[in-house]
């Protein structure tokens, strides 16, 4: 944006003032190169030397300014043409006065190189007027002297002799002078006006500048504000839900203490399904209070703390709920794949938050099955990394949207999705130092992997059992197929030779008998005792501690993360090995002089929890 542009008005821009500087001098300089060569036809002149000399000097000269005018920075130099048709004017003004009186061959140049100068000269009239025109009046007047000594007796040979050289100096030098100030003027005034717009041009843009990074700003802040009030409602309806919730729950918790232990696998199903449900109800106030009060990305609850938890119990544990919830639909399979190397894994999480997250990736990969299909959750172990995948073959999800799956109210393939089941998987997941990983492909599935760091197992876990060979193993379980699949592990190869006895006791009293009547025999014995029998009220804890076993024997139960269990076993001092890893624990045959069992630090085994 320019206030004028420099070609409307025929003015010179720098570029172009540069090339007339140049033009000047070479030009004369060129002019001075001929005449070099020219000097030769008046050798029989006195003062030839001095022409030659001068000639010569001019062509030097002439260079020097080229080479300045080259190579000049900014303003300076501005005036070099000048300075130097100046120094021809005094060379050229030298000829003339040493010229013959009667000859004017040198002398009539010195009108040119005049009216060149007040051309070239870049200042103001007054300037010109007070310095540039006595300095170049000199070498024009200095001649007429030499020429016409007698010029006052002859007024009228003098004008006619030189009537060119005073028409051009008088007239050309006035008129060019005149022009070119106000040539020099204009162009100032259009160059000040330049760089004015100029700068209310940058000005404005920065003001553009700074105006859209406010409106990206307040429309970051308009986002915020809908969202903040969007988890503000529901935060509210959060608390409300888990207020309704707690009255059918302590109906639940009712039927689940008084069930008979013979119920088995529902029993435990039933207490799992109904701790979970406290678990989500105690959140859900708390998710509600901290939204409604301070915003959603604080809501992840505080009151229960990250502890080391086994990951593998805790997919069991939920696979067998969601088994459960997704039986009506007999089109849909929930597989649960451990792969090899994966026992004993821990991390440091939340059991009901961890439990929540995977319960809601399950839920989004069934939803994503049209008709029949498969959902997959596989453990597997890298290095120091724990890898929880949910995988389906399901409807997929495209590359667009993929990106932007875990941003809050963005949601994919469910008709009444809120968007925030992933965005708060990966705050949860993140928060305990792990990663949310999505992968799919449109039209072939999706998986979703929970990467968490590992943690080191508590000291309750049992992360190898121990056996005596030539010894004795006793399995304490009321379930008969308990003890077929002891035998079973004990059969395989990993445990030949193992030249011990199997000893298979039904029942509390079954136990006590052995024991009272093999007292000697109980240092080589491994013992694996279940916690609870039916129609009995003594656990097999209280079993352990009374026949003073503790240092022999492992509990085997499903019922491992419950504090009172815990309490009871770190008092005692007794492993633990769950009962859903029983085909995984590792069994390692040791010789019977080798053979140690012991017991652990109880008090490690309570901290953990």
């Amino acid at each position: 944006m320019e206030f004028v542009q420099n070609s409307d008005l025929g003015l010179l821009p720098d570029t172009r003032e540069k090339f007339v500087q140049g033009f000047n001098i070479g030009t004369v300089g060129l002019a001075w190169t001929l005449f070099v060569f020219s000097a030769f036809k008046y050798e029989e002149v006195e003062w030839f030397h001095w022409l030659l000399f001068t000639r010569v000097f001019a062509v030097f000269l002439a260079l020097v300014c080229l080479v300045l005018w080259f190579f000049r920075k900014g303003k300076n130099y501005q005036n070099i043409d000048t300075i130097f048709l100046i120094v021809s004017l005094y060379i050229q003004g030298s000829h003339g006065a040493l010229e013959s009186s009667d000859s004017k061959e040198f002398y009539s140049y010195t009108g040119i190189i005049f009216l060149m100068v007040a051309l070239s000269f870049r200042g103001s009239f007054k300037a010109w007027l007070t310095r540039i025109l006595p300095i170049s009046l000199l070498p024009i007047l200095v001649p007429l002297f030499f020429k016409n000594r007698s010029m006052v007796d002859s007024v009228g040979s003098f004008v006619d002799n030189f009537s060119l050289v005073i028409a051009g100096v008088a007239l050309g030098s006035v008129v060019a002078r005149i022009n070119a100030t106000k040539h020099l003027a204009l162009r100032n005034y259009v160059r000040a006006q330049n760089e004015l717009l100029e700068e209310r041009r940058k000005a404005l843009e920065y003001q553009e500048s700074v105006g859209r990074r406010i409106q990206l700003e307040l429309e970051k802040v308009r986002k915020r504000i809908e969202e903040e009030s969007r988890f503000y409602a529901m935060g509210k309806l959060a608390a409300q839900l888990a207020h309704d919730i707690r009255s059918p729950l302590a109906a639940l918790d009712s039927v689940a203490n008084t069930s008979e232990p013979s119920n088995g696998e529902q029993g435990k199903i039933l207490r799992n399904v109904a701790g979970r449900i406290r678990d989500i109800a105690n959140q859900l106030i708390q998710t509600g209070s901290v939204v409604s009060g301070m915003g959603f990305q604080n809501s992840i609850r505080e009151n229960e703390r990250v502890v080391t938890e086994n990951v593998a119990s805790l997919i069991e544990t939920l696979l067998s709920e969601k088994r459960l919830q997704y039986s009506s639909n007999a089109t849909i399979r929930i597989e649960h794949e451990v792969m090899a190397g994966s026992y004993g894994l821990f991390c440091l999480v939340k059991a009901a938050e961890f439990k929540r997250v995977l319960s809601n990736l399950i839920d989004n990969a069934v939803e994503a099955i049209r008709g029949s299909g498969q959902v997959l959750v596989r453990l597997s172990q890298h290095e120091r990394r724990i890898l929880v995948k949910v995988i389906d073959n399901g409807i997929g999800i495209s590359d667009e949207l993929l990106p932007r799956l875990a941003e809050p109210g963005v949601t994919f393939g469910k008709l009444n999705g809120s968007g925030l089941g992933l965005h708060h998987a990966r705050r949860t997941v993140g928060s305990w130092g792990g990663a949310l990983k999505i992968e799919s492909q449109l039209g072939t599935g999706t998986t979703v992997s929970m990467i968490l760091p590992k943690a080191e197992p508590p000291n309750w876990f049992l992360q190898q059992l121990d056996v005596p060979s030539g010894g004795f193993i006793i399995v304490s379980d009321d379930d008969p197929c308990i003890h077929a699949f002891w035998r079973k592990r004990f059969s395989e190869k990993e445990c030949n030779p193992l030249n011990s006895e199997i000893v298979n006791c039904s029942g509390p009293d079954v136990l006590k008998k052995w024991v009272m009547e093999n007292a000697l025999l109980v240092e080589r014995a491994r013992f694996l005792v279940d916690f609870e029998f039916s129609r009995c009220s003594e656990t097999g804890i209280d079993l352990i501690e009374n026949l003073a076993i503790a240092r022999q024997s492992v509990l085997v139960t499903s019922r491992f993360d419950e504090a009172a269990v815990l309490e009871h076993c770190g008092r005692l001092g007794i492993r633990i090995l769950p009962k859903p890893f029983v085909s995984a624990v590792p069994i390692m045959i040791m010789p019977a002089e080798a053979y140690s069992p012991g017991i652990f630090d109880g008090r490690a085994a309570r901290d953990t929890r």
